[in-house]
């Protein structure tokens, strides 16, 4: 067998300068995770947000009844969540610590790889153990994929560091047949299911070994079996929650995966594109999205790309040795999640393959070395300082191109700045706010005024079809700018005394959000109403209405505005109803045309009306083209229960319907 480096016996135990160099390395990796954890980059992501609360929220819930298993945002595997709750309970809610968690893990990575480096070195042939081993571990830092993940408070990165660990300890295990080590790697297969969704893909890394192993080292198989049988049930027992969990919640287990299944949503064709940028993705073109990368650029740079090209081609030459297979395979199958899903090639999917490119990059640089080493046999120290040199050159550029994809524009939107900013004003407003036309229940507004200590009287609406008019209190309005033209308009309208407030602008000075202040007791009208005052059961008045057009127009479309005013809060979910009715000769009425919608399409549902408010709803439908000018229309209109189609009762009528007209129609 050949040997890469030095023909010196491998120590067991490493000496105490590599564990001081490994030191340095590890503290080197701190820093790089930790530093200006609290802006770079800047932002809180919704599905950062939506863990932080999902973990706040089990502080409050008794251990016992922790899920195992989230079933919110597509579903999560609870460890990432469960770590996000106690760092949150030593030190509170805020968007800082939700990162001390992946940054911690990401750090944690240096010597994590240093310890697999040190397991794989002798089945891969590697003689200067000790170095590998450590440049395995600086490995870690010279791509920007680990960087981003490392500061985003998402599961990906804890799925990284177990499943090092674990193939480290099962590789222990094989070398020294100790049960303890063998418990381990049982243990951390087990806890590796409750990370992150592709680890249930990570017995597939062992079939080719295992076939390897049976064709060529059957006696030490034969004398492991009763470790592999420890493995075995340390993994079962430790799975065996979540395991009972998705034979019950099938829907669980499944639900995500078919979501983004490529061959689902595109076949063969789009299978066969997802090949190509998945194998593009090393230096040709990365991850687009500007929440995990700099968009388009590749895994690797230029410093790293040759170094990892040469490592792979030593896997694929010693590709019968156990632990080359090993990693070709381990690489094959974390890259499957995002070979077989949309928007490949997605780097949070394919995070799993990471440690193999910081093996392979180490790999590449040791064989590069050696051979220099063995063709200019000047001092060996010379060559690892060139190595080094190397590595931390690599990670400065990683660190440049982190400070870079930190700054891009991309990210206001691709990181949610604009609604943490927005939250962040909202928890110094006293009183009510409403958002337009979404954000009211956006993870990032609500963990960002919780973790602010403020929880603000909240409240949305979608203002370009529904607006909620609060009185006699102070009352902040936020519309977003870019969605939401109309409802800014009409509140200025309807409270002639409120005020702008300072806007919120994108990195590039485009306006994101306009806030508009009512102040307590301020003026309100409504100067397009024709008021018709009507009482409905609970707590409802109708006040009045504005129609689009005074006669009706064959085949045109109109548009009614309802003004509701809401006496005391609503106890049930209602839907509006507005019908076009013809009388009839016996002076009944028939339906001719109409639409039915809980308010502002949901946006303004009844059950979240707060006492004191006018609620404004704008439904619309097309008038027929052949309405008969010598029959009398009206408007019919009202709420009513979706379940059983009872109507809000309105004093004195049996049909429980405001009826509006009669309406001319234009003949014209």
């Amino acid at each position: 067998m050949a040997i890469v480096g030095s023909k010196t016996p491998y120590a067991e135990r490493p000496s105490r300068m590599w564990w001081l160099a490994l030191l340095a390395i590890s503290l080197l990796a701190f820093l790089f995770r930790f530093y200006r954890l609290e802006d770079m980059p800047p932002g809180l992501h919704f599905d950062e947000a939506f863990n932080g609360l999902d973990a706040y929220a089990l502080l409050s819930t008794p251990l016992s009844e922790w899920p195992l298993f989230f079933t919110g945002n597509f579903g999560r595997e609870p460890l990432f969540i469960y770590l996000l709750a106690l760092t949150q309970a030593a030190l509170g809610p805020s968007a800082t610590v939700l990162r001390l968690v992946p940054a911690l893990t990401g750090a944690l990575l240096t010597p994590a790889l240093a310890w697999l480096g040190w397991e794989l070195a002798p089945s891969l042939g590697i003689g200067n153990r000790w170095r590998f081993a450590l440049w395995s571990g600086t490995t870690a830092m010279v791509m920007l994929w680990s960087q981003v993940f490392a500061r985003y408070a998402i599961r990906v990165e804890l799925f990284v560091l177990v499943e090092i660990l674990l193939w480290a300890a099962l590789w222990r295990a094989w070398r020294t047949n100790a049960w303890r080590w063998w418990g381990l790697a049982g243990v951390l297969a087990g806890l590796s299911l409750y990370t992150y969704l592709p680890a249930r893909l990570l017995p597939l890394v062992l079939v080719p070994t295992t076939l390897l192993a049976l064709w060529r080292y059957r006696p030490q198989l034969r004398e492991r079996v009763f470790g592999m049988i420890i493995t075995l049930a340390a993994g079962l027992l430790v799975a065996g929650p979540l395991a009972i969990y998705f034979i019950r919640n099938p829907l669980s287990f499944s639900t995500r995966s078919e979501q983004v299944n490529i061959l689902v949503l595109g076949g063969v064709a789009a299978l066969m594109k997802n090949i190509l940028a998945t194998l593009g993705m090393v230096f040709v073109q990365g991850d687009e999205n500007a929440r995990n990368n700099i968009p388009g650029r590749p895994v690797l740079d230029w410093l790293t790309t040759l170094p990892y090209l040469l490592g792979l081609a030593y896997l694929f030459r010693y590709v019968m040795r156990p632990a080359a297979l090993f990693l070709l395979s381990w690489l094959g199958v974390m890259l499957l999640p995002t070979l077989l899903s949309d928007y490949a090639p997605a780097f949070h999917r394919a995070i799993g393959a990471l440690p193999v490119f910081a093996i392979a990059i180490a790999l590449g640089l040791e064989w590069t070395l050696n051979a220099f080493e063995g063709r200019w046999p000047i001092n060996t120290w010379v060559w690892s300082a060139a190595g080094w040199a190397v590595l931390l050159l690599a990670i400065l550029f990683t660190w440049q191109a982190f400070a870079t994809w930190s700054a891009l524009p991309d990210l206001f939107y691709a990181r949610d700045v604009g609604f943490q900013q927005l939250a962040v004003g909202l928890a110094t407003h006293d009183g009510r706010a409403y958002i337009s036309p979404r954000g009211s229940d956006h993870p990032t507004v609500r963990y960002t005024t919780l973790s602010a200590g403020a929880l603000p009287d909240l409240h949305g609406f979608d203002g370009r079809i529904c607006v909620r008019v609060a009185k006699d209190i102070a009352v902040s309005y936020h519309f977003l700018t870019a969605e939401d033209t109309r409802g800014p308009a009409l509140i200025q309208d309807y409270l002639p005394e409120s005020s702008q407030s300072p806007n919120i602008e994108d990195i590039s000075g485009q306006l994101w959000a306009t806030e508009l202040i009512q102040p307590a007791g301020g003026d309100i009208g409504f100067p397009e109403m024709i008021s018709q005052p009507v009482t409905l059961s609970d707590g409802i008045q109708f006040l009045g209405y504005w129609l689009s057009q005074p006669e009706l127009l064959p085949g045109e479309r109109l548009y009614t505005r309802l003004f509701w005013d809401v006496r005391q809060q609503p106890d049930g979910d209602y839907t509006t109803f507005v019908q076009l009715l013809a009388e009839t000769e016996d002076g009944g009425f028939e339906r001719v045309e109409g639409v039915d919608a809980p308010p502002g399409s949901g946006s303004c549902s009844t059950h979240s009306w707060q006492r004191g408010e006018v609620v404004v709803d704008e439904l619309q439908f097309v008038l027929p083209a052949d309405l008969i000018p010598d029959r009398t229309y009206y408007l019919a209109l009202g709420f009513y229960t979706p379940a059983n189609g009872a109507r809000l009762t309105i004093p004195g009528q049996t049909q429980d319907q405001i009826l509006i007209g009669p309406l001319p129609i234009d003949t014209d």
